[in-house]
């Protein structure tokens, strides 16, 4: 049936061939050795042709040109000579497809899959590969498909390695898959220790550090939002000094909802890791963990896991990114006129006993020509439009290095983030320094010796009414800002939002953090280790006021 609706459009784009403006067209093309789909960029640019084809069909195929024809026909019937290709035109639209004669016939066939000790694999996917024509075995693990004899069958399950058959004419194949026990022997962290994915039975969230999303944020708790099944994570402000919420079992208790964080075996914030450090984050989300840690485990344990060298492996790398920040979108506020004719009917509606209670109805319709005339008696200040940039930038760069030998392992790296606010006076930058270090004393003697460096600065305008935000969406475009002389003006008053942030000054914080960690693992007899873990944490705090004269 196939065949035969084939021949049939085949043979109806071929008694349209003779269309008036296939026969009318000339084009010119030179003499030589060519691709094929370069020919038929040549045709298309000389008339209104367009060619049809699949991809792999004329993938690489060399034509050989003898004549300088000029009609269609005779260029592709040259062209095409030799291959397995032919041609149908239909109007301007030329179709290439492969010869009926050289086409396959498909056959059925038939089969059973089964595992290694010969049970039938139910639901297995058998596929022809490189197309959508497929199935899945049946209660038996049997299966029948139409294939050609030259296709590829690909077989899928779940747990077991994939396999690759040629047909090559086969009716009856039987398949034997093998259990794919790489996966199963993977290593995850739990704990204080490891296990294989296979020994598992907590509910486990992984992921690599190589899937982190470098967004334009320093903090590692932003960086994982929509990276893992069943832990929400939400980000409420745009500013990089804050991270993200994180609820691993939802909010169970009235004190802190927070997971607990351990980071290379020690608690701590997961903030203090710079995403580029990050080998993996295990996500511990049901109550067995309370079996390891305690009640701190009762919202969540997050595993932490930093980058370590490799044994004989050097490894050098340099990251940079620099981009601009711009709003999406800004509100748009009452002009001047607009405000004036909102605040009557305001007053009108609370029992005024005119529309024009508050300002004349000459004074709202003349207010553009009195702006014009004296700007400083007759303001219209767009408070928010002047206070916020139009766009500002951040910059990231990360430089690592690592190597060692069988006895000693070291990785270092140096993290540098900084962002500009989008109104003055707001500034953050950030330095992540690491270095994990491991050594191999003797056979039974092992040392790990890691350290932490976490600087911070960050400035912001020193503001005691509230946010700044807020003082420039709730001013009323009736007031100035600045006198036409570039002084600052009363604003209302006496208030005026950008003299308070220009001259009120800023306040600037400094954030230290030094922590460390020294593990010592002894293992006299095979199978028995004994393990001695010490943290030294160092934190330090210093803000301090940076305030102007107010003019």
């Amino acid at each position: 049936m196939k065949i035969t609706t084939v021949l049939l459009f085949v043979v109806l784009f071929q008694s349209l061939a003779l269309d008036s403006y296939s026969q009318e067209t000339e084009v010119s093309v030179k003499a030589g050795q060519m691709r094929l789909t370069e020919l038929f960029t040549l045709i298309e640019q000389q008339s209104e042709f367009l060619f049809f084809y699949v991809d792999s069909d004329v993938k690489d195929v060399d034509v050989t040109l003898n004549t300088r024809s000029k009609k269609i026909e005779d260029i592709l019937s040259q062209a095409l000579n030799g291959t397995n290709l032919t041609y149908a035109i239909n109007d301007r639209n030329v179709n290439i497809v492969k010869r009926l004669d050289m086409q396959q016939q498909t056959k059925r066939l038939t089969g059973t899959i089964t595992d290694q000790r010969g049970e039938p694999i139910i639901g297995a996917n058998v596929i022809v590969k490189g197309t959508t024509n497929g199935t899945i075995t049946d209660m038996d693990g049997r299966f029948s498909l139409n294939v050609a004899p030259t296709d590829v069958l690909v077989v899928t399950y779940i747990g077991y390695n994939s396999q690759e058959i040629n047909i090559d004419g086969q009716t009856v194949i039987n398949i034997q898959l093998t259990e794919d026990t790489q996966t199963l022997e993977e290593v995850v962290v739990i704990g204080y220790g490891t296990a294989r994915k296979i020994d598992l039975t907590g509910s486990i969230s992984s992921l690599g550090g190589d899937k982190l999303k470098m967004k334009n944020t320093p903090q590692l708790s932003s960086q994982l939002q929509g990276q893992m099944a069943g832990v929400q994570i939400t980000r409420s402000s745009g500013d990089p000094t804050s991270g993200a919420t994180i609820r691993v079992r939802g909010v169970t208790t009235l004190s802190t909802n927070d997971p607990l964080v351990i980071v290379d075996g020690v608690p701590g914030n997961i903030n203090d890791v710079a995403p580029e450090d990050v080998k993996d984050i295990q996500v511990l989300k049901d109550a067995a963990s309370a079996a390891i840690y305690g009640s701190r485990a009762a919202a969540g344990v997050i595993l932490v896991t930093t980058k370590r060298a490799m044994s004989n492996q050097f490894h050098l790398s340099y990251n940079t990114e620099y981009g601009i920040d711009a709003p999406t979108a800004k509100p748009k506020f009452a002009n001047a006129v607009q405000w004036m004719n909102g605040y009557n009917e305001l007053a009108y509606n609370d029992g005024a006993s005119s529309l024009y209670s508050a300002y004349s109805e000459d004074l709202i319709n003349n207010y553009a020509q009195l702006r014009a005339e004296d700007p400083d008696r007759y303001p219209d200040t767009d408070f928010l439009g002047m206070g916020i940039k139009s766009s500002t930038h951040h910059q990231r760069h990360s430089f690592s290095l690592s190597g060692g030998t069988e006895k000693l392992k070291t990785n270092f790296s140096l993290n540098y983030y900084n962002a500009e606010a989008l109104y003055d006076n707001k500034d953050y930058e950030r330095f992540n320094v690491r270095t994990n270090n491991d050594y191999s004393i003797s056979s039974w003697i092992h040392a790990n010796v890691d350290m932490n460096l976490l600087y911070s600065k960050t400035v912001n305008p020193h503001n005691a009414e509230g946010s700044i935000m807020n003082d420039f969406m709730y001013r009323a475009p009736i007031y100035n800002a600045f006198w036409s002389d570039g002084n600052y003006a009363d604003g209302k008053d006496g208030d005026n939002p950008f003299a308070l942030h220009d001259l009120g000054g800023s306040t600037k914080g400094q954030n230290y953090r030094v922590g460390g960690k020294i593990q010592l693992d002894l293992t006299p007899i095979e199978g028995l280790t004994f393990t001695a873990i010490a943290s030294p944490q160092f934190t330090s705090y210093k803000e301090k006021d940076h305030k102007k004269k107010y003019e």
